[in-house]
């Protein structure tokens, strides 16, 4: 098993672990149609596919053509307060965000856009995957829980690949963006207090 902690200034992000469940499955609130959260039974369900996965992680290094995997973190205040969870794959050099979900209580706090610099930093920083492209697919329709993705997003994914519409959803779009295109983003001084939020990275095997 691999130890690994994404620290940033107010949060972190560790593996997800079954204790996690109860808190976490409440994070699927209002982000499906008809407010479907799991049951207790599939939150163990859920919570032993996320260890499989994380369980093919390797060591601390940058990734490679021929990766291939999936990495499931539960998010977390410096408190240690779970807050919600982060869903990535891995694709050879390409790194796609599956899923951000922040449980009902804690929304609206501006955490999902600290999530969101924080997961980028580790993926595309030369300590951490160093990825070469990172991909995500946002919804375009309004919507409470859709909003701040797409305001969050917007500045920096801004040239669509593809669109996918999903049933009862609406139409969400493909974007991705370079290494040298996040640089430029994070560089900017719209974006210097996010870019001065500490980070650091434990990763090892344990």
């Amino acid at each position: 098993m691999v130890n690994l902690r994404i620290q940033g200034q107010n949060l972190y992000m560790r593996p997800i672990l079954l204790t996690d469940m109860a808190t976490l499955r409440t994070a699927m609130t209002g982000v499906w149609p008809g407010d479907i959260v799991p049951t207790e039974n599939e939150g163990k369900a859920w919570w032993y596919a996320c260890n499989r996965q994380n369980e093919t992680l390797f060591g601390k290094r940058n990734l490679t053509s021929t990766d291939k995997g999936w990495l499931n973190l539960t998010v977390c205040k410096n408190d240690d307060t779970i807050i919600g969870f982060q869903t990535l794959k891995y694709r050879g050099t390409k790194v796609i965000s599956f899923m951000t979900s922040i449980i009902p209580a804690q929304r609206g706090n501006s955490y999902y856009k600290e999530i969101h610099t924080l997961r980028h930093k580790f993926i595309f920083d030369s300590t951490g995957l160093n990825a070469a492209l990172s991909r995500v697919t946002l919804p375009t329709v309004s919507s409470t829980i859709n909003d701040p993705v797409i305001h969050t997003n917007s500045t920096l994914y801004t040239s669509t690949h593809h669109t996918i519409e999903f049933p009862n959803k609406g139409v969400y779009a493909v974007k991705e963006i370079t290494k040298a295109e996040w640089t430029t983003w994070i560089d900017n001084s719209a974006q210097s207090t996010l870019k001065g939020h500490t980070y650091t990275l434990t990763w090892a095997s344990s």
